[in-house]
């Protein structure tokens, strides 16, 4: 589960969540071409970056 910082905005709000799930959306695309072990490995690698970004 993502922790995302919470706007002050409902817009604010919204536009953090679409960032993020865009970004979601582009990982798992990239890992179609991957299978198993090797496809989980590498999402859940970016996932991590992804997850450190939000946080920094």
């Amino acid at each position: 589960m993502f922790e995302i910082e919470e706007g002050q905005t409902v817009e604010e709000k919204i536009t953090r969540r679409r960032k993020v799930f865009k970004q979601i959306v582009s990982i798992l695309s990239q890992s179609e071409t991957l299978k198993g072990g090797e496809r989980a490995e590498f999402v859940r690698e970016r996932f991590e970056e992804l997850e450190q970004s939000i946080k920094a």
